[in-house]
């Protein structure tokens, strides 16, 4: 317990001055950390975008805010995912599918992981929340503080282009 309360302090407290970077895969843990810390510190709203949910320690954490009253929001582009699939089924989360923009017979992919609470705070990732893939490829996630709302509205964009998960 104390443990995780000096690890969202230090989080928070990093996010205020400057944004928090970690390499991936040899930062995998701190980051999934962080992303777990992030969720649980929502008290009204969660967005995920990301192009795969597989990761049984977020998925607890979103439970738990969900549970706790949170909006939670995860928009995904993946056509089977069990965890995805899993989380529809709660009250208060909403699982939508997107994808890029159709050209010709090729749909575009989504390939940015985001993940935005309370509307001003947020961790991105050049990869998505696969566990398993975090613990072998490469990729950049980085936690910061947005007061000015801007990734607020390339969310909104997004959500505008998704259609219901489970249709």
């Amino acid at each position: 317990m104390l443990r995780s309360i000096i690890a969202t302090t230090l989080l928070f407290t990093a996010l205020r001055a400057e944004p928090v970077h970690y390499l991936i895969p040899d930062q995998a843990s701190d980051a999934l950390y962080a992303f777990k810390q992030l969720i649980r510190s929502a008290q009204e709203d969660i967005v995920i975008i990301t192009p795969r949910l597989e990761s049984r320690q977020l998925r607890r954490s979103l439970e738990k805010s969900a549970a706790a009253n949170v909006s939670i929001t995860l928009l995904t582009s993946y056509d089977i995912s069990k965890d995805a699939a899993y989380l529809a089924q709660f009250k208060n989360i909403a699982v939508k599918q997107i994808s890029g923009l159709q050209h010709g017979a090729d749909r575009g992919e989504l390939r940015l992981t985001l993940l935005l609470v309370d509307t001003n705070r947020y961790c991105s990732l050049s990869m998505p929340l696969v566990e398993t893939e975090m613990s072998r490829d490469i990729a950049l996630a980085v936690c910061a503080e947005d007061d000015e709302r801007s990734v607020e509205k390339y969310v909104q964009t997004l959500r505008s282009r998704a259609k219901e998960y489970l249709q």
